[in-house]
Protein backbone atom coordinates (compact mmCIF):
# COMPACT_ATOMS: atom_id res chain seq x y z
CA UNK A 1 0.00 0.00 0.00
CA UNK A 2 1.46 3.40 -0.97
CA UNK A 3 1.18 6.72 0.90
CA UNK A 4 -1.75 7.96 -1.17
CA UNK A 5 -3.75 4.80 -0.47
CA UNK A 6 -3.12 5.22 3.25
CA UNK A 7 -4.37 8.79 3.10
CA UNK A 8 -7.59 7.59 1.44
CA UNK A 9 -8.36 4.90 4.05
CA UNK A 10 -6.83 2.21 1.88
CA UNK A 11 -8.68 3.15 -1.29
CA UNK A 12 -6.55 4.07 -4.30
CA UNK A 13 -7.02 7.63 -5.60
CA UNK A 14 -9.63 8.00 -8.27
CA UNK A 15 -8.99 9.61 -11.64
CA UNK A 16 -10.63 12.89 -10.56
CA UNK A 17 -8.36 13.20 -7.51
CA UNK A 18 -5.31 12.43 -9.60
CA UNK A 19 -6.33 15.00 -12.21
CA UNK A 20 -6.93 17.66 -9.53
CA UNK A 21 -3.51 16.95 -8.02
CA UNK A 22 -1.83 17.20 -11.41
CA UNK A 23 -3.60 20.49 -12.12
CA UNK A 24 -2.54 21.92 -8.75
CA UNK A 25 1.07 20.88 -9.34
CA UNK A 26 1.01 22.36 -12.84
CA UNK A 27 -0.34 25.68 -11.49
CA UNK A 28 2.29 25.65 -8.74
CA UNK A 29 5.03 25.02 -11.31
CA UNK A 30 3.83 27.94 -13.45
CA UNK A 31 3.67 30.26 -10.45
CA UNK A 32 7.19 29.29 -9.37
CA UNK A 33 8.51 29.84 -12.91
CA UNK A 34 6.91 33.30 -12.95
CA UNK A 35 8.35 34.03 -9.51
CA UNK A 36 11.86 33.14 -10.71
CA UNK A 37 11.45 35.41 -13.74
CA UNK A 38 10.46 38.28 -11.41
CA UNK A 39 13.39 37.50 -9.12
CA UNK A 40 15.75 37.71 -12.10
CA UNK A 41 14.59 41.31 -12.57
CA UNK A 42 15.07 42.19 -8.88
CA UNK A 43 18.51 43.60 -8.05
CA UNK A 44 20.02 43.43 -4.57
CA UNK A 45 23.20 45.21 -3.53
CA UNK A 46 25.58 44.69 -0.63
CA UNK A 47 28.55 46.87 0.28
CA UNK A 48 31.61 46.22 2.39
CA UNK A 49 31.75 47.94 5.75
CA UNK A 50 34.33 50.40 4.42
CA UNK A 51 32.24 51.03 1.28
CA UNK A 52 35.08 50.12 -1.07
CA UNK A 53 33.46 47.01 -2.57
CA UNK A 54 29.86 46.52 -3.74
CA UNK A 55 28.23 43.48 -5.31
CA UNK A 56 24.89 43.42 -7.08
CA UNK A 57 23.01 40.15 -7.57
CA UNK A 58 19.63 39.21 -8.97
CA UNK A 59 16.93 37.83 -6.71
CA UNK A 60 18.04 34.40 -7.95
CA UNK A 61 21.62 35.05 -6.81
CA UNK A 62 23.34 35.70 -10.13
CA UNK A 63 26.13 38.29 -9.86
CA UNK A 64 25.47 41.15 -12.27
CA UNK A 65 27.95 43.75 -11.02
CA UNK A 66 31.01 44.02 -8.84
CA UNK A 67 32.32 47.51 -8.08
CA UNK A 68 35.72 48.12 -6.51
CA UNK A 69 36.51 51.67 -5.46
CA UNK A 70 39.87 52.98 -6.70
CA UNK A 71 40.97 53.49 -3.08
CA UNK A 72 40.89 49.69 -2.57
CA UNK A 73 43.61 49.38 -5.18
CA UNK A 74 45.77 52.36 -4.23
CA UNK A 75 45.61 51.92 -0.43
CA UNK A 76 48.11 49.16 0.55
CA UNK A 77 46.06 48.08 3.59
CA UNK A 78 42.84 47.87 1.59
CA UNK A 79 44.61 46.03 -1.25
CA UNK A 80 45.83 43.31 1.17
CA UNK A 81 42.25 42.70 2.35
CA UNK A 82 40.62 42.95 -1.07
CA UNK A 83 40.19 39.22 -1.78
CA UNK A 84 38.54 38.59 1.58
CA UNK A 85 36.32 41.66 1.26
CA UNK A 86 35.13 40.70 -2.24
CA UNK A 87 34.32 37.16 -1.09
CA UNK A 88 32.48 38.48 1.97
CA UNK A 89 30.41 40.99 0.01
CA UNK A 90 29.41 38.44 -2.63
CA UNK A 91 28.48 36.01 0.14
CA UNK A 92 26.31 38.66 1.82
CA UNK A 93 24.58 39.51 -1.44
CA UNK A 94 23.89 35.85 -2.16
CA UNK A 95 22.53 35.30 1.36
CA UNK A 96 20.23 38.29 0.89
CA UNK A 97 19.06 36.86 -2.43
CA UNK A 98 18.51 33.40 -0.91
CA UNK A 99 16.36 34.82 1.93
CA UNK A 100 14.25 36.78 -0.55
CA UNK A 101 13.84 33.78 -2.86
CA UNK A 102 12.98 31.35 -0.06
CA UNK A 103 10.40 33.71 1.44
CA UNK A 104 8.80 34.30 -1.96
CA UNK A 105 8.75 30.59 -2.81
CA UNK A 106 7.24 29.73 0.56
CA UNK A 107 4.50 32.31 0.02
CA UNK A 108 3.67 30.88 -3.43
CA UNK A 109 3.63 27.28 -2.15
CA UNK A 110 1.51 28.13 0.89
CA UNK A 111 -0.98 30.03 -1.28
CA UNK A 112 -1.56 26.83 -3.27
CA UNK A 113 -2.68 24.97 -0.16
CA UNK A 114 -5.72 27.20 0.22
Amino acid sequence: MNDQELLNDGAPPDAAETQMTLERLTRLGRKLEELHRRLDAKLLECRSADGLVAATVTGNGDIVDLTIDQRAITDPDARRRLDAVITEVIGQANAKSRRLREAAETKVIESQGR
